[in-house]
């Protein structure tokens, strides 16, 4: 028994030893930010706080939005993508997108703030590209996989 309680430390430091030189896998880590919503409801009905729309771009499966608005802190901003479930059939297929931002602050100043969403939810089977139809955006913005 003394052999046994006296060979305990020199088992629990190997085991130590062993899971310690055991390579760990990294956890993914999403490549955008939040994915878009896909939800006729909400994209009709949710209302936005105002705000500027400063630039956009599509860089691989990631939608960046700048935009700029006022308030205490961009910290405090809600935001989100929406998507229609109806996408125009026309080639590319047009896909409607709604920025939604979530701001009850009242202060004056002025801030700036880049938001990215992860758009791979919008692919088209049988496709490899989808005109993003932004709201307030004149020209569409072209999204090819």
């Amino acid at each position: 028994m003394m052999k046994l309680i006296k060979s305990l430390p020199l088992f629990t430091l190997l085991l130590f030893y062993i899971s310690s030189c055991t390579p760990k896998m990294a956890e993914p880590t999403p490549a955008c930010g939040p994915q878009v919503m896909v939800d006729e409801k909400a994209f009709t009905d949710t209302e936005s706080a105002n705000y500027t729309l400063l630039s956009y771009s599509v860089e691989g499966d990631c939608l960046s939005i700048e935009v700029g608005a006022s308030g205490c802190s961009e910290d405090l901003w809600n935001v989100k993508l929406l998507a229609s479930e109806y996408v125009l059939e026309t080639y590319p297929v047009q896909q409607p997108l709604r920025f939604i931002l979530k701001n009850e602050q009242m202060c004056q100043a002025y801030f700036t703030k880049t938001f990215k969403f992860d758009i791979s939810a919008l692919k088209q089977k049988g496709g490899n590209e989808v005109s993003l139809n932004i709201e307030g955006v004149k020209e569409p913005l072209m999204y090819s996989y």
